[in-house]
């Protein structure tokens, strides 16, 4: 930002416009940011979930056989 106010084109509102570009970028930066941890969460739980019925399958049969 220092930057754009050192060498960016003159102006009456340049520190705004500055400042409203950087919270724009840092917005999109988090909103990106969200967007893949949730995704990764959302990847986490259904594999913790197929794993959670996979064992739960497992100790079913493993009951039977032991009754059997």
């Amino acid at each position: 930002m220092l930057y754009f106010l050192d060498e960016g084109p003159k102006g009456p509102q340049r520190q705004t416009i500055a400042q409203e570009f950087c919270y724009k970028a840092l917005s999109e930066g988090a909103t990106y940011f969200n967007k893949s941890i949730e995704n990764e969460l959302f990847l986490q739980k259904q594999i913790s979930d197929q794993t959670i019925k996979k064992l739960k399958t497992e100790l079913s049969d493993a009951k039977e056989e032991f009754k059997g």
